[in-house]
C-alpha cells in the first residue's frame, strides 16, 4: 500500500513545513490585556532632547475599589527601566497605598523600555506592564508627554504565543500551497478565472487594498505611540472603510446574474460562492477579534490568530476577486489589477511590520529566527508575482505589482508624517528584492497570453516543416 500517493506530494510538503515554522516559532507567553488597576508616565520636563536629564513618574491606581478609591494593599511592585545607551534602573515601588515611582536620568536616542510588575500576594497572581517611549534619533522632543500602563486581566493568565506562532505557520503553509498551485495548475485566457462580474468590482478593489494596507501602517504606528486602543479610532476606521468596499464588491458579484432564489444562485454559480465567502470574512473575524480582545484584552503581538484570520481572509478574498473576468480587458482594467496586486503584497507585509517598527527588546519578535522576515516576505511576492502573471496580460505584469507595492510602502511615510505619526516604520534594504523576484517571475514564467502566442507560433511552425520534409 502506498502510504504517500503522488498527487498528495503538496499536502505532505506542506504539513512538514508546517512542523518546521512552529518549531521555530515557539516561545514564552507574552502578556496581554487591561485590568482594573492602571498608571499614568509623566515627563518633566515633557518636551526634553536627547542628551537632556528628564524626571520620570510612574503613579499607579487602582480603578474597581470601593466607589473608585485607590487600594493596592497586598501587592508587591518592582519597575524596570531601560535606557538607551545608560544603566538599567530597577527599584522596588511601594508596597500599598498609592503607588508612585520617580527617577531622574539622561534620555537618549531611541526606545525607552518601561516594565513594572504587578504581584498580588494573597492569590499569588503576577502581572506585567509594558510601556514604553521613543526619542527620535534626529534630535525630537520625546514622543508623548503622558502614556498609560495596563496589566493583563485579574484571573485571566496570558495565552501563550505558540498560539500566534501556529497562526503564522498556517500563513506560511497556505503562501506555499498558493505558490504550488499557481505554478503548476495549467490555465488558458479561457478558463483562467472563475469568476464573471462588471467592471465595478476591480474600480472598488484598488482603493479597498490601498486603504487596508496604509490604514495598518497607520494602526501599528498609533499603537506604538498610545499603547491602549478603542474600536472606534481613526486607523480602525480606515480598514473598516477599506473592507467595506470590498463587502459592496462581493454584494455586487454575489447579485449578478441571478435570476433564481438564492439558495440555488448559490449551490450553481461560483461566483455566488466566493461572494458568500468573502461577505462571511469581517462577520466572523469581527467578533472573533472582539471575544479575544475581552479575553486577553490588547494584543502585544500582531500575530494574534483573529488578526491573522481578518489580515488574511481579506488577502484570500482580494486574491480570488482580482481574477474577476470582465467584458473588455481595457488598460484601465489592466491598471486597476496592477493596482490591486500591488495593493495585496502592501496588506500582506503588515503582517511584518514587527520587525520593521522600533519594538522592545521583549517584543515576541525579538525572539524570531533572523529568516522569518525575508522568508515571509519572499512568499508574498512569490504569490503576488504568479497571479500578475496569470490575470494580467502584460509582459512585465509581476514587475509592474511588485513596484506598486513598493511605491505605496514608500508612501507611508508622507502619509504618518501628515496625521502627525512619530514613530515610523524603517525600510529594510530587503524590502528591493522583492523587485528581483518579480523581475525573475517575468522572466522565466510565462502567462496566459505569452503562452497563446507562443502556441500560435508553433501552430504556424508546424506545416512549414512539414513541407520542407
Amino acid at each position: 500500500m502506498q502510504i504517500v500517493r503522488k498527487k498528495n506530494i503538496s499536502l505532505w510538503f506542506s504539513i512538514v513545513i508546517f512542523s518546521l515554522f512552529s518549531l521555530f516559532f515557539v516561545q514564552a507567553a507574552s502578556a496581554h490585556g487591561l485590568s482594573d488597576v492602571i498608571g499614568e508616565l509623566t515627563f518633566d520636563p515633557p518636551d526634553a532632547k536627547p542628551g537632556e536629564r528628564v524626571k520620570v513618574t510612574i503613579e499607579l491606581k487602582e480603578t474597581a475599589g470601593a466607589e473608585g478609591q485607590v487600594d493596592l494593599v497586598n501587592v508587591e511592585l518592582d519597575l524596570k527601566l531601560s535606557v538607551p545607551d545608560g544603566a538599567e534602573i530597577e527599584k522596588s515601588l511601594l508596597p500599598s497605598g498609592p503607588a508612585m515611582f520617580s527617577e531622574t536620568f539622561q534620555i537618549g536616542k531611541g526606545f525607552h523600555d518601561v516594565r513594572v510588575n504587578l504581584n498580588r500576594l494573597s492569590s499569588g497572581e503576577e502581572f506585567t506592564a509594558y510601556l514604553g517611549f521613543t526619542v527620535n534619533a534626529t534630535i525630537e522632543p520625546l514622543v508623548g508627554s503622558d502614556q498609560e500602563v495596563w496589566f493583563s486581566p485579574a484571573g485571566v493568565w496570558p495565552y501563550f504565543g505558540i498560539l500566534d506562532n501556529i497562526a503564522a505557520a498556517l500563513v506560511a503553509v497556505i503562501g506555499l500551497a498558493l505558490i504550488l498551485i499557481l505554478y503548476r495548475k495549467p490555465f488558458s485566457p479561457a478558463n483562467s478565472s472563475s469568476l464573471n462580474g462588471p467592471v465595478v468590482v476591480l474600480f472598488l478593489l484598488a482603493p479597498a487594498m490601498a486603504m487596508i494596507g496604509f490604514g495598518g501602517y497607520w494602526d501599528v504606528s498609533w499603537h506604538s505611540e498610545s499603547f491602549r486602543e478603542t474600536i472606534i479610532t481613526p486607523t480602525h476606521l480606515m480598514i473598516v472603510l477599506g473592507i467595506v468596499l470590498i463587502q459592496i464588491a462581493a454584494f455586487i458579484l454575489l447579485r449578478g446574474g441571478k435570476k433564481t432564489s438564492w439558495i440555488s444562485h448559490i449551490k450553481h454559480n461560483k461566483s455566488a460562492k466566493i461572494a458568500l465567502f468573502v461577505l462571511l470574512i469581517p462577520l466572523i473575524g469581527a467578533p472573533l477579534d472582539e471575544i479575544w480582545h475581552t479575553q486577553f484584552g490588547t494584543d502585544a503581538s500582531l500575530w494574534a490568530p483573529p488578526h491573522v484570520f481578518i489580515t488574511f481572509g481579506t488577502i484570500t478574498a482580494a486574491l480570488l476577486m482580482v481574477t474577476v473576468k470582465v467584458e473588455q480587458d481595457t488598460t484601465m482594467v489592466k491598471v486597476f489589477r496592477v493596482l490591486i496586486l500591488g495593493g495585496i503584497l502592501f496588506t500582506a507585509a503588515i503582517f511584518l511590520t514587527e520587525h520593521e517598527f522600533p519594538f522592545p527588546a521583549w517584543h515576541a519578535s525579538a525572539f524570531r529566527p533572523f529568516f522569518v522576515y525575508p522568508g515571509f516576505l519572499a512568499i508574498f511576492t512569490l504569490v503576488v508575482s504568479l497571479m500578475a502573471k496569470r490575470v494580467i496580460d502584460l509582459r512585465f505584469g509581476a514587475t509592474l505589482a511588485v513596484a506598486t507595492f513598493l511605491a505605496y510602502r514608500v508612501l507611508v511615510y508622507p502619509l504618518l508624517a501628515a496625521v502627525g505619526m512619530e514613530i515610523t516604520p524603517q525600510f529594510p534594504v530587503v524590502l528591493v528584492g522583492t523587485l528581483l523576484i518579480a523581475v525573475l517571475v517575468d522572466r522565466f514564467y510565462k502567462g496566459p497570453a505569452e503562452r497563446q502566442t507562443r502556441l500560435a507560433e508553433v501552430d504556424t511552425l508546424a506545416p512549414a516543416a512539414v513541407g520542407e520534409s
